[in-house]
This record gives C-alpha cells, sequence and structure tokens, in this order.
C-alpha cells in the first residue's frame, strides 16, 4: 500500500517502517463514515482485530460497560442471543473478549485461522453497530440491571453487570479507586466508574442506554485496528460494509479533565469480616495528576522511578516507610494508559492514629530521596530489565497484536502519533542519557509538588451489612412509589422477561454464524523439539529452539516428600525470594545484579502427577543473553547457597503483608479458593495445591503474622532446611530451552552441591470431606463442587464435556438466568478432579445445588444435540494457542514432569476428534458416580453462607 492509495473507500494516509518490531503501520481513513482504521503489518500467523470507541462516562451508572455487555447478545445478520459464546463453543480463536477501561471501548479478537478471522469480524462488525440490545430491552435488563418482584411485593434488583460491580466494590483498593478519583479530579472523566458503581446502575434508563449507543458507536468516533499476517484486499471490503452505510459526523467527545484535587482529606470505610479485629488496619490512599499520556519519556522514567525506589521492601522508599513500624506494606506506582494519568500512593494496615506521622514520613522521605539523588545502580538495573523485556517481547499466550493494539488505539484516540508508541530505541537511548542528569529526579519532583488527592478508609465489621440495608432501604423506597398496576406491570414485565431467556435460538440463527470444518483445524499437536541427556546423574532436558539469542534455564529440585507444615514453609520461601542479603549482596544490591544480568529470575513451586506417583518441584527460573551465562551461574549460585535467613524481621514484616494480600485474595477471587479448598478433599496432589496455594496457607500466614520472635526464628530455620536439604544434584532435573546451551547446562549442574537424602514420596493426606464455606467480607458469593475420577479422567473427550457443560448448561442456568458475573466446569486431568464454579454469584446455594446435578443436566443436552461437530472444532482450535519458545519449552518440560509423551497428546486429541455422543454419555455416567460423593465451598458474607443448605462448618479468614 502506497499513501493516497484508494482501497475499498479506505484511503491511505500514512506509512511508516517500524523497525523495533520488523513492522509497517498504515493509517486509513474512511471517507464517507469518518472511521480511523491502523494496519500494523508484520508477520505473525495470529492475526488481531479490534473496533475501538472513545467512551467518555458522565455519570456512575456503568453504561459502557452494560453497553459492552449488551451489544454482543446478537446483532441483526446473527440474530443470537449470545454470538460471543457461540463462537468460543465452535471457532478457533485465540482471543475473543470486550473491554471498558475509563475512557475507551475495545472490542477485540485474534484467531490464527484466516477463514475464523474474518468470521470474527464480521460477528464484532455487525455486534457493535447493529446490536439487537436497541430493540430488545430483554438484554438490558439481563446484563445491566432488573428489578423483581415476589409475591409479598418485595423488590429485589439484579443483573450481570450489577452483580459484578457489586463484588467489586466489595474489595478495598477497588472501592478506593473510586473514591480517590473523585477527589483528584473532581468532576471529570476519570472520576466517574466506567464499569458502573452499583449504587447508581440501577439510575440507567433503557433510553438512555440507547442514546448513549447513538452518540458513542458511530463510525466516526472509532478507531480499528488490523495486526499480523491480514490478507487486507479481502478484510477491507467487509469492514467497508459496514462503515459505508454511515456518514461522516463531526464528533466531539472530549475527555472533561475536571478540576483541580480537592486538597482536604477524604474520609471513607471498608469491610472487613465481622469478626475480624480492626485495630491497625486503616489504609491510606495518596494520587496525584501525573503526565499526560504525549508525555512518553516522563511517564517511562517516572515507571522507572517507582520501580527503583519501592518495588521490594528493601527499596530505598518501601524500606523507610516500613521500618518506621507505622504501617504493614506500602505501594508507588504509576498509571500509563488515559490521556491524564497519576501518581498513586498506597499505605496498608496503618497504625490508629497515626495518619499524619505516616504521611509526613512519607513526604520528608521522598524529599531526602531526592535532595540526595535516586541511587544510580537502582535506575540503571531497572532501565536493563526493561530494555530485555522490550526486546524480549514474551507476551506468553496473550497475542503480541492485543499488546501493540492498546498501544495503537490509545495513542490514536488521544490524538498522537500511533507509530510513536510501537518505537522504543530512541525512548530507550534518552533514558540512558538521562541516567546521569537529574531527569529522573526532577521528573518525580514535579509531580509530588502539585497539590494531591488524600483518602482515609476505616475497618468497618458492619460495612457490608451497612451497603444491603442501604440497597434494601433504597428498593423500599421504589417500592413504595410504585402502584398495585405499576407492580403488576413488573411482574408481567419479568414473565415475559424469564419467556424470552428461555427460548432456544433458532436453528436459522445458528446457521447465520460462520462455521469452520475439522479440515480448517489443525489436528496434531505441535511438536516441541525435546532432547534428554544426563550429566553427573543429572538428567537434562533440552529444547534447541530459536530464542532470539535468549537462554532460559530452570532447575527443578524435587520436594515431593515435604510435609504440610514443611510445604507452608516452602511456599514462605518463594514470596520472601528477595528480601535476604547474600554473603556478597544485601537485598537491594542482590536484586539490582539480576535485573543487571538477567531477563527473568524467580522461583516457584509445580506440583503434577507422574506414573500415579503426586510430585512437587521447587523451581528455579533464570532467563539470560548469550554473553550473560557467566554471571547467570554465579547469581544462581549465590542465590542457592549463599542467601542468609537471619532476620526474624523479614519473616515478621512480610508475614502481616502476605496475610493482608491472602485476604484480600479470598475476597476478589474466591472461586479460586472455594475450587482449591473443595478439590483437597478429593485428591492428594489438590490437597498439597491447597496447602501451598489456597485457605490452608492463609491459615499459615495467618497465624505467622501473630508471632513472636521465637515463632520467627523456627521460621528462619525451616527455611535453611529447605536450602540445605533440597536443592542437591540428587533431586534436580534441569531443563534448558534455547540453542548452544550445553556447557551452560555443565556449568549449571557444577554449581549444584551433593548429598541429597533419597526422596521417600509424598505423605500429604487429603481434606476431610465436608461442605464447607469460608466467610469474606464481600457482598456477593463464589461457589464450588467438586468430585474426582482418577485415572479415568484421562480422555480427551472429557474437554467436550467440559466444553458443553460450561458454554451450553452452566452459562445460561448461572449466569445468564442467576446473574453470576461468570461460570464454569473443570476438569484436571492431572489429579483428576472435576466440577463446577461460579464467579460473583449473588445464588450460591442454588448454584451448588445445580452443580450436583450436572451429569444428569449433561444427559439431557446429549439426548437433544447429537451433533458435537462445532464442540469439537472449538476445543481442538482452544488447545492452538499462542505461544512463544520460552512458553513452548516449559510446556513440554512439564509435560515430561508428568511422565507424558508428544504421542499422549495425540492420543487425547485423537478421543475428542472421534468422540461420539455415545461415547460422551458413556463417559458422563462416570461424572455422576463420581458427584454422589461430592462435596461443596462457598465463600461469600457470613448471612449468607448461614441460609445455605448442607453447609457442614464455616470457616473464619
Amino acid at each position: 500500500m502506497n499513501i493516497n492509495d484508494k482501497i475499498s473507500n479506505f484511503t491511505v494516509l500514512s506509512s511508516e517502517r517500524i523497525d523495533e518490531i520488523d513492522a509497517t503501520l498504515f493509517e486509513l481513513l474512511h471517507e464517507k463514515s469518518g472511521a480511523r482504521l491502523l494496519f500494523l503489518r508484520r508477520h505473525d500467523e495470529n492475526m488481531t482485530f479490534t473496533v475501538g470507541f472513545k467512551t467518555t462516562p458522565t455519570d456512575d451508572t456503568g453504561v459502557f460497560h452494560i453497553m459492552e455487555h449488551s451489544v454482543l447478545c446478537g446483532s441483526k445478520k446473527f440474530p443470537l442471543k449470545d454470538p460471543m459464546t457461540e463462537l468460543i463453543k465452535g471457532s478457533v480463536s485465540t482471543y475473543i473478549n470486550a473491554l471498558t477501561a475509563g475512557d475507551k471501548t475495545l472490542y477485540p479478537v485474534a484467531s490464527k485461522n484466516p477463514r475464523a478471522f474474518f468470521g470474527l469480524v464480521d460477528v464484532y462488525l455487525d455486534a457493535v453497530f447493529n446490536p439487537l440490545a436497541l430493540d430488545n430491552p430483554f438484554i438490558f435488563m439481563q446484563e445491566g440491571y432488573r428489578y423483581e418482584i415476589d409475591e409479598n411485593d418485595k423488590l429485589t434488583v439484579t443483573g450481570v453487570v450489577y452483580n459484578e460491580m457489586k463484588g467489586v466494590y466489595s474489595t478495598a483498593d477497588e472501592y478506593a479507586d473510586y473514591l480517590i478519583s473523585q477527589r483528584v479530579c473532581p468532576k471529570s472523566t476519570y472520576s466517574y466508574d466506567s464499569g458502573g458503581n452499583p449504587d447508581f446502575i440501577p439510575d440507567l434508563s433503557y433510553e438512555e442506554f440507547k442514546r448513549a449507543h447513538e452518540t458513542y458507536y458511530h463510525p466516526s468516533n472509532a478507531v480499528i485496528f488490523l495486526d499480523g499476517d491480514v490478507i487486507i484486499d479481502e478484510i477491507l471490503p467487509l469492514i467497508d460494509s459496514y462503515l459505508s452505510v454511515y456518514d461522516r459526523r463531526d464528533v466531539n467527545i472530549a475527555i472533561d479533565n475536571g478540576e483541580p484535587p480537592l486538597t482536604d482529606r477524604g474520609v471513607g470505610y471498608f469491610p472487613i469480616e465481622k469478626e475480624e479485629d480492626p485495630t491497625d488496619k486503616t489504609r491510606i490512599y495518596l494520587c496525584y495528576n501525573s503526565y499526560a499520556h504525549s508525555e512518553r519519556e516522563r511517564l517511562s522514567a517516572l515507571s522507572l522511578v517507582t520501580e527503583a525506589l519501592a518495588d521490594l521492601n528493601n527499596a530505598p522508599l518501601t524500606r523507610r516507610i516500613l521500618d518506621s513500624g507505622l504501617c504493614e506494606s506500602f505501594t508507588f506506582y504509576t498509571t500509563r494508559s488515559y490521556s491524564v494519568n497519576s501518581l498513586n500512593v498506597t499505605f496498608i494496615g496503618v497504625k490508629d492514629g497515626k495518619e499524619d506521622e505516616l504521611i509526613k514520613i512519607f513526604d520528608d522521605s521522598v524529599n531526602d530521596i531526592l535532595g540526595a539523588g535516586i541511587p544510580k545502580d537502582i535506575l540503571t538495573s531497572a532501565l536493563k530489565r526493561r530494555e530485555f523485556t522490550v526486546r524480549e517481547a514474551d507476551f506468553g499466550t496473550y497475542p503480541a497484536g492485543l499488546v501493540y493494539m492498546r498501544s495503537c488505539i490509545e495513542a490514536a484516540m488521544f490524538g498522537e502519533n500511533a507509530q510513536d508508541s510501537l518505537k522504543y530505541e530512541g525512548l530507550l537511548s534518552f533514558l540512558k542519557e538521562k541516567l546521569n542528569t537529574p531527569y529522573y529526579e526532577d521528573t518525580l519532583r514535579a509531580i509530588i509538588s502539585y497539590p494531591r488527592a488524600e483518602l482515609v478508609l476505616y475497618p468497618d465489621p458492619s460495612f457490608t451489612e451497612r451497603k444491603d440495608e442501604e440497597i434494601e432501604a433504597r428498593l423500599l423506597d421504589v417500592a413504595a412509589k410504585m402502584s398495585a398496576e405499576d407492580k403488576e406491570r413488573l411482574r408481567e414485565e419479568n414473565e415475559r422477561f424469564y419467556e424470552w431467556q428461555q427460548l432456544p435460538d433458532t436453528e436459522e440463527a445458528l446457521d447465520c454464524l460462520p462455521t469452520l470444518g475439522i479440515e480448517d483445524l489443525k489436528t496434531e499437536p505441535k511438536v516441541i523439539p525435546t532432547d534428554i541427556s544426563e550429566v553427573d546423574g543429572v538428567e537434562i532436558i533440552t529444547h534447541p529452539l530459536a530464542t532470539g539469542g535468549i537462554t532460559y534455564a530452570e532447575l527443578y529440585f524435587d520436594v515431593s516428600d515435604a510435609d504440610e507444615n514443611e510445604l507452608h514453609h516452602l511456599r514462605l520461601f518463594t514470596d520472601l525470594m528477595f528480601e535476604w542479603s547474600t554473603e556478597k549482596h544485601n537485598p537491594m544490591e542482590f536484586r539490582n545484579e539480576t535485573k543487571s544480568h538477567l531477563g527473568t529470575f524467580y522461583v516457584t513451586l509445580h506440583p503434577t502427577r507422574c506414573k500415579g506417583e503426586d510430585k512437587l518441584y521447587l523451581m528455579l527460573h533464570a532467563s539470560c543473553l548469550e554473553g550473560e551465562k557467566e554471571n547467570a551461574t554465579e547469581l544462581i549460585r549465590e542465590y542457592l547457597y549463599d542467601t542468609k535467613f537471619d532476620s526474624s524481621d523479614v519473616i515478621l514484616k512480610n508475614a502481616k503483608q502476605l496475610y493482608t494480600y491472602s485476604l484480600e485474595g479470598i475476597a476478589a477471587r474466591g472461586e479460586m479458593y472455594a475450587t482449591m479448598r473443595d478439590a483437597a478433599k478429593h485428591s492428594v496432589m489438590d490437597a498439597m495445591i491447597e496447602h501451598l496455594f489456597g485457605y490452608e496457607y492463609h491459615l499459615f500466614v495467618k497465624d505467622l503474622s501473630e508471632a513472636d520472635n521465637e515463632r520467627a526464628a523456627a521460621a528462619l530455620s525451616r527455611l535453611d532446611s529447605i536450602r540445605n536439604t533440597y536443592f542437591k544434584k540428587e533431586r534436580l532435573t534441569l531443563a534448558i530451552t534455547g540453542q548452544n546451551s550445553a556447557e551452560y547446562a555443565k556449568s549449571l549442574i557444577r554449581t549444584v552441591k551433593s548429598g541429597a537424602d533419597t526422596c521417600t514420596g509424598c505423605t500429604i493426606n487429603t481434606l476431610s470431606l465436608c461442605n464447607e464455606g469460608i466467610a469474606a467480607p464481600t457482598s456477593v458469593s463464589f461457589a464450588a463442587r467438586t468430585a474426582n475420577l482418577g485415572d479415568r479422567l484421562n480422555n480427551g473427550a472429557y474437554a467436550l464435556i467440559g466444553s458443553i457443560a460450561s458454554l451450553e448448561i452452566l452459562w445460561d442456568e448461572i449466569r445468564l438466568k442467576n446473574g453470576a458475573y461468570d461460570t464454569g466446569f473443570f476438569a484436571k486431568h492431572n489429579s483428576g478432579s472435576l466440577g463446577c464454579y461460579s464467579y460473583r454469584d449473588p445464588s450460591p446455594g442454588a448454584s451448588v445445588d445445580f452443580f450436583s446435578r450436572i451429569s444428569d443436566e449433561i444427559e439431557a443436552f446429549l439426548n437433544t444435540h447429537p451433533d458435537l461437530l462445532k464442540y469439537i472444532i472449538g476445543v481442538i482450535g482452544s488447545a492452538d494457542t499462542v505461544s512463544t519458545p520460552r512458553s513452548d519449552g516449559q510446556n513440554a518440560t512439564k509435560r515430561h514432569l508428568s511422565g507424558k509423551t508428544h504421542d499422549d497428546v495425540v492420543k487425547r486429541r485423537r478421543e475428542c476428534l472421534d468422540a461420539t455422543v455415545e461415547e460422551l454419555k458413556r463417559l458422563n455416567g462416570f461424572i455422576g458416580e463420581a458427584m454422589k460423593t461430592s462435596t461443596f465451598t462457598v465463600v461469600g458474607p457470613r448471612d449468607s453462607l448461614e441460609a445455605i443448605e448442607g453447609i457442614d462448618k464455616i470457616l473464619d479468614i
């Protein structure tokens, strides 16, 4: 394409080569409609499409969030009730989603299959420009909110977005984000919650919802993005067919920067459990207006400054704050994706009555650091790590096109040159040049000289109860204003709504969706080259992949014989990786060394099951460039053997932080804790996972957070014992991804000491079979019911059952009808566990009851849906995910450690491809048998848990 070329009513306005990512960015204008299109032409078989709109909220009703949900519930060309879910069932997408941010709404999809990609683009364009939600208020009622009234005239409110945001506002930091944004930029675009405040969501009318679509969802307000190996001559005519029905409009949707910050201190409250002690749990939030999105150099510098000063407990600013003893934890970070950004400061676990003193310590500490100068070694190491990251461009399973899309669309919406957002060589050079100047200090100094907003949140055990009472009072007020005729009309409307929900999609509607055949799939799984060798008794797993000069080394130490108490300390060992001095370096110096010479450096735990034996590995990962292998070897050796576990204060301070983070994790992602807890009752491997990552570890850090020096000294001894017991050659398996790695492997093995005891095998026991609740300070619940099939779950056809259960049965019953934000069926073939979960669920009791009948529901569905083709396509397509050399190497290594071969992967895929309804019914019979001994666990508010029939005990957090 050349500048001024005319293609399908688009005019090419510009093109620019971007050497950093080996791409060319074209900017096109659709002359008739005014839509802008950015095409990032680069070689990537995974193609990405996004249509985005600038959406600037003027209230807290969440209209754009509800819009995002609603437009994906059917369109004129694809008149299904949920085409996105239908696409997930039977497409080969690598990404399907939509998201609402503070000033934009984006609809991205990605696929490696050209035919599937074309169909996805067609569906998404019709969804945003021709949604059925504009003519069908039932969609608005389902996805946004609706009132319901029972036979006693009691009014309630529910809806998918409403329940989602009730869950969001149950977490302290999310609620604080809303409150502080109102103070730092009052009456601005960013002072309103684009997701919706549940207190105000019911204020949105259907007519206002439709007007918002008319105003904002016009091509003149759109930016369209294409990336990868897109056949542009085929896709542009499709896009043009949607845009050409519109005439260009003068769209002046500006981002309102609002008024100056409110400098008086704001006060609020956040929820804790009724039985939780509120002492010393105050939170403080400081927020400064920062640099504009266009000030790329300043934003990048500020990000490096916050990392250098506060990324670890031993970083200069964090250390001064924590050494005051006035709070448990401290965070310091900046946003970068809005028109005007912010610098944010958070203090958690503040001592009662010490708010002013702590804020003064922060101010004095920042000024002292700026006066003395930010340590250049810390800034330099942070910049080296940043450079490694941008050059590596490893986004795991997340499509690279989506990362580039966010950068380009944000720049375009803010009136900047999109290509500049993708170029980094000049930026890196600039940041390096400024290391020996006051630039970084000046960057921070300028921001903290601005007026700031302050917010103090106090813990309130009655917060959730009080919010429920406020909702109840509002509903009583609404009901009181309704006449008898109004109430009858509401009942009749709800009846029609329920009838609409029950209506299945017609065959004609289903036939409208683009479909694929088995011939469109890559039916054979990717082969990852894997070589197995041995040096000095150590097994070496090598993946000779092209990695752009980066070598990824992973040292797997077998810790399978750890007892339950040691499992907790193993997790603590990984959590405190960078908190200790070594024989040569203090914690900050060691962190700087790893940033300067390595790409990534971390330690984690990997449970698996190999040939009937439950295994656990402690894995140390390090990546580096070719010229840094010697330094990498020395840093690995230093970490393994020179770490000094010699400070009880490290244990005591970090345990309080870990406990607080765990509390928040349970309230925010309760379905994970419910699922881990429940599966641990049926499987040893899942019991291991529960002790490492679940409620049992939460209890461990809770106990440790209340410990004295003697208890902390005992924990230090256990950490030292872990190092002395497990970091030995006899327990080591070495995995390396990269080329020319033989000598590096030998040097790493020479680094590891010998002398380990023989691993005696796993001694962990499953938890007791019972139904449990975990009481958490949240307004909504999270539920899970699990059972176990053991080795019988090792059949690829179970993935089809999971797809049907998740996307047909649970989605319809738990999400659409009951209003939970998410739900699904899981099957862990490694441990044999299976079951169902719900996320932000207003009716957890009904959900766990429905979960118990999932086998019957699957049987009934199979009796009426004999065609499995789309589910087979969806399952096989989802297996062909985006990957990188690093993730390919890791996955192949983990497969080897679990005793599986490539042939096993082929077999599982063939079982899926060859599955019949009869075979699925046979396998589902095993699920039915297993569910007879299933258990359930629910995380949620105590009052809700007490109302659930069948709960044997309620656990405190």
